[in-house]
């Protein structure tokens, strides 16, 4: 196991605040931070290119000449300056998705909206359909791996482009998906696979036509906890080869990881306090992991090889799960514990100051959690002292 990366300031926050969204648009990083749209430069400065009202996320989609940006129902295009899409047959969209030289868009109830072909500004009225196998409100529409998906308030409909028709798209029969999206701004990919949060609080991983829960009785506890959901923000990066999904929820204050290499979740915290990590977007850009600040929008960069938080102290804690007899296949059995071993990379001790003596703090429980034994404190070697065990004698029994 390795802990999470961490982070080091790459731009400043830029004066209105709340982080709304990144997007990579030509090789370049683009970020709406409170009510402006900004680019972020290689050497870390901002450059203002106009005013995106509102506090809502927004989303965005580009053909490499155009980025168009859809936030409250209103579309904004880019490309040397700002302005506003007034298509009077446009249905005050939320999403926007692109495949094969077209811009999809979300509309009234189940409807979806095809641009012209290279001008997402353009809806032809003949191009306007609606998904077609349950009459849920369409919440998001989303392409991967060649599929548009039409992600709806309690079904998913994946449809191809077949180019033919109007609009050239065309669903994929007897592939209706029963699980709606449970916030639009959840969904994210990584090359192999779709997630979201679905409508029944599970998190979903989608291939194809073919969903899996990957949920677990402890994050599914969680989330259905919260008194709001439908505001969590997903996305998805690849770190030294492995592929992660991240959730936050920002009422529920609260974020997890996913490791799709190993399939397991984790709890991401900021601090010791537990709350949620400060990941709010993220994008890999000018060959960096750079991630928004959810509480004034500036741009960290993330990395293993930093083991701060922009200068604050990262706490690294595993919980280890309860030992007893039924592990041994001998349940209501008193178990003698002589000791605990920790098996790590040892001698990784800084020069000087805080950190050149490691200290690894150990807590147990001897009643199912209701008291805690005093902390053990192991060493875990001086830069350079490789040799040696980090253990602890407890000597103690226990059911």
């Amino acid at each position: 196991m390795l802990g999470t990366p961490g982070t080091t300031l790459f731009a400043a926050a830029a004066s209105e605040g709340i982080d709304r969204g990144f997007h990579v648009f030509n090789d370049e990083l683009y970020q709406v931070s409170g009510a402006t749209l900004e680019k972020v430069n290689q050497d870390g400065t901002r450059t203002d290119l106009g005013t995106i009202p509102g506090t809502a996320r927004c989303i965005f989609a580009n053909d490499g000449t155009d980025m168009f940006i859809v936030t409250g129902g209103t579309i904004y295009r880019f490309n040397t300056s700002l302005s506003t899409v007034t298509d009077s047959n446009f249905e005050s969209p939320e999403s926007i998705s692109y495949l094969n030289s077209q811009f999809i868009y979300d509309g009234s109830g189940s409807r979806f909206m095809v641009s012209d072909v290279g001008d997402g500004s353009s809806i032809n009225s003949v191009n306007i359909a609606a998904a077609e196998s349950d009459p849920d409100k369409l919440n998001l529409t989303y392409t991967f791996d060649q599929y548009l998906y039409l992600m709806g308030s309690k079904t998913i409909e994946p449809w191809y482009n077949s180019g033919v028709g109007s609009p050239p798209f065309e669903r994929v029969d007897t592939a209706m998906i029963q699980k709606g999206v449970g916030s639009i701004f959840s969904v994210a990919n990584t090359d192999s696979f779709l997630y979201f949060l679905g409508d029944d609080l599970n998190i979903y991983q989608l291939k194809s036509t073919q969903v899996t829960n990957v949920s677990n009785a402890g994050i599914a506890k969680e989330i259905t906890a919260m008194s709001k959901t439908d505001d969590a923000i997903g996305f998805t990066f690849n770190l030294e080869g492995m592929d992660f999904y991240y959730l936050a929820f920002p009422t529920g204050n609260k974020s997890f990881l996913y490791s799709e290499t190993v399939d397991q979740w984790f709890t991401m915290t900021y601090l010791t306090d537990g709350d949620r990590h400060l990941a709010s977007s993220y994008a890999f850009v000018y060959g960096k992991h750079l991630i928004a600040d959810r509480r004034n929008g500036r741009v960290l960069e993330w990395s293993l090889d930093i083991q701060d938080e922009a200068g604050e102290v990262i706490q690294r804690r595993r919980i280890l799960p309860n030992i007893n007899g039924s592990m041994l296949k001998t349940p209501n059995t008193r178990l003698m514990m002589s000791s605990i071993e920790i098996e790590m990379q040892k001698g990784l001790g800084l020069a000087t100051g805080q950190g050149s003596d490691p200290i690894l703090m150990v807590e147990m429980s001897f009643d199912g959690g209701h008291t805690w034994d005093t902390i053990y404190s192991l060493r875990s070697g001086e830069g350079g002292v490789f040799d040696g065990k980090v253990k602890a004698d407890t000597m103690r029994s226990f059911y």
